[in-house]
């Protein structure tokens, strides 16, 4: 029995700070489709941010479709990206 992976639109908005600006919130709109609930197509988008983006992360929000994307609601923890 073969499985269908659809695709889902997905927005998500990433709250953060530059370390050339830390007086400055800055917010980032990501918007795409993906698969839910593991969402990879995000998480690569993710992973480029970790990697190439120097900022602090303080807030990750995002709906697909009608529900919220459990993976990355409302960080606890502020997250250094280096």
């Amino acid at each position: 029995m073969a499985i269908r992976l659809s695709k889902s639109k997905i927005i998500a908005t990433i709250v953060y700070k530059t370390p050339e600006l830390p007086h400055i919130i800055q917010e980032f709109n990501y918007e795409g489709f993906d698969i839910p609930p593991e969402y990879p197509y995000f998480d690569l988008f993710m992973e480029y941010w970790n990697k190439n983006i120097p900022s602090i992360i303080l807030d990750v929000r995002g709906v697909c479709k009608d529900s919220l994307i459990e993976k990355y609601v409302q960080l606890h923890d502020t997250l250094t990206v280096h």
